[in-house]
């Protein structure tokens, strides 16, 4: 043993199948299972929140489930509205943009034009 090493350890076990022991449950675990910052299943943050949302709706009366569903209906048509203003506006500002490129290679070949006639070389 080096220098620092403990000699109070017994038994050192090497897992090949990628488990990982687990000191709350006191049983190994796959990687699979252990999760990661977007839940077990690979969802995304909003994909978690809905399907934490859907289980939270078995739990409650059908009135408050009914108004839950209205309120993320509503929710999910205003961020549907917001996208499709969003994509409206970046066409508006990709027309904007190729007239103003136009506009500055008019303007750069005009420059051109008149160097060449005031007798200045570019």
């Amino acid at each position: 043993m080096g220098a620092g090493a403990s000699n109070h350890v017994k038994q050192i076990t090497i897992d090949q199948n990628d488990q990982q022991w687990d000191k709350y449950t006191g049983s190994r675990r796959t990687q699979s299972q252990s999760g990661g910052s977007t839940g077990s299943r690979g969802l995304s943050a909003v994909g978690e929140r809905i399907r934490r949302s859907a289980n939270s709706l078995g739990s409650r009366s059908s009135a408050d489930r009914a108004r839950r569903e209205q309120h993320l209906r509503a929710a999910l048509e205003a961020a549907d509205k917001r996208a499709a203003d969003a994509e409206n506006r970046v066409r508006q500002l990709e027309r904007e943009l190729a007239t103003l490129e136009l506009r500055n290679i008019d303007l750069a070949s005009e420059v051109t034009w008149l160097k060449q006639q005031v007798g200045r070389p570019e």
